[in-house]
């Protein structure tokens, strides 16, 4: 009798998928694809990030590449995959293939909720893929990175929503002096405001992460903001957000608690233009040392001044964060820096853009028997990009990254110029709902 329960609920709930993705054919749908070709040609002066044999060469990189997406009323999907393949001039051991995959769908549940779920994956030989590129440093011996998130969110009103996620994270070198590893990250927020001047934010997450020679973890990270509307664009706001970081030894000297409460001020102007600035003060409360302690400013223009053919944008930040599940594990750090970025259209077809940015990171439990290793990153760099034709493209670019680190192991200089010709062609359809 049990088997035939679980049977006849099986059938029933692949009905459901029936029922969902074949009434979604009764409304209008949308169409769209491209595929791409590119074809470069980088110079690069130190392949290997290092400062006591650098080693430059000519990297030719063609890349085949395909995006599609299908959307109804109700629900959607979308898919992208390019497939490279690198060639050395001179160090040709280092050719190989470059993978990077994106597939996401989504799902209005109902008509305030939305389910969205989507998976990442990069697999490449080349530094600069490296989610932590510039700060940390990994041969070109290669490596692979997998996100597998999912999300689900209901809004109940105006300024009233909840949302729950999860990812699944998978980080693997080739280079042994890297540490594999695996991460389970979990998170709930809400937004509630119980008049148009008064609201509340929530923040919960865990990370659990996991690695084949580095002591596992679990994090625990709590935020509380409440929020006070004094005009249309202007807000105040305090908060308080407490850490919790557990390592996977009983009895760990390196275990830890963050308490950090702050006050900021957040300005809207236009639709999408914002100014925020929040002060506050941290103290990391470890049991191996002595307690890390210091202010946080966080800032961020989030709209780009504008001015004839040209826009520019400034943003700085400040606080504390923690570095695990990197390509190296440095544990808690605290951190400054700066970015700008100037954007200038010369005509329909020809435009260009400049940025540079600082980041200044202070690993201040990095290891109990030295001291703090402090890396202070410069990068910067500019583009020219032309549009031949809808169908073709080209553009050249340069880049410039220097880390400074009181390990001079860590140390160095690159220069990047890579010029790119771009191939693409699109499709697409409409179709009506039927009655």
């Amino acid at each position: 009798m049990m088997k035939n329960i679980k049977i006849n609920n099986s059938k029933m709930f692949l009905l459901m998928l029936i029922i969902t993705f074949s009434s979604s054919s009764l409304y209008a749908f949308e169409w769209s694809s491209s595929t791409r070709l590119s074809l470069s040609e980088e110079y690069n002066d130190n392949l290997n990030l290092d400062s006591d044999n650098e080693e430059d060469d000519f990297i030719t990189i063609i890349t085949p590449g395909i995006q599609t997406s299908l959307g109804w009323q109700r629900t959607g999907f979308s898919a992208a995959y390019d497939l490279g393949y690198s060639i050395y001039n001179e160090h040709s051991e280092n050719d190989s293939f470059r993978h990077h995959g994106e597939v996401g769908w989504w799902w209005n549940v109902f008509q305030h909720t939305r389910l969205t779920l989507g998976d990442s994956y990069v697999k490449s030989e080349d530094i600069a893929d490296l989610p932590d590129s510039g700060t940390e440093r990994a041969s070109r011996e290669g490596y692979y990175s997998n996100s597998a998130r999912m999300n689900l969110v209901h809004r109940f009103g105006e300024n009233r929503n909840v949302s729950a996620g999860y990812v699944y994270g998978i980080s693997n070198y080739e280079d042994e002096e890297n540490d594999d590893n695996i991460s389970h990250d979990a998170f709930i927020d809400s937004t509630y405001f119980f008049n148009p001047h008064t609201g509340v934010e929530t923040h919960l997450a865990y990370t659990k992460g996991l690695y084949d020679i580095a002591q596992d973890f679990d994090e625990w990270v709590g935020t509380l903001r409440l929020m006070r509307n004094l005009s249309r664009g202007l807000q105040i706001n305090g908060s308080y957000s407490h850490t919790m970081m557990s390592y996977e030894d009983e009895g760990d000297d390196n275990n830890y608690q963050i308490y950090n409460p702050s006050v900021g001020i957040r300005y809207s102007f236009g639709e999408d233009g914002i100014m925020a600035l929040n002060i506050g003060y941290f103290i990391q409360d470890i049991d191996s040392q002595n307690n890390e302690k210091g202010l946080t400013v966080d800032g961020n223009v989030g709209r780009s001044w504008r001015f004839r053919q040209g826009t520019i944008s400034l943003t700085g930040s400040s606080g504390y964060e923690n570095s695990q599940l990197n390509s190296e594990n440095l544990g808690f750090n605290v951190y400054y820096g700066a970015e700008s970025r100037f954007e200038y259209q010369f005509s329909r077809t020809v435009s260009s853009s400049i940025f540079a940015t600082y980041r200044h990171n202070d690993y201040v439990n990095s290891s109990p028997d030295d001291s703090d290793r402090v890396d202070k990153l410069i990068s910067s760099g500019c583009s020219l990009n032309l549009q031949i034709a809808r169908w073709l493209s080209s553009s050249l670019d340069y880049n410039f990254r220097n880390l400074n680190s009181n390990s001079d192991e860590n140390n160095y200089t690159e220069n990047r110029v890579m010029i790119r010709i771009n191939v693409m062609t699109q499709h697409g359809r409409e179709e009506a709902a039927n009655n």
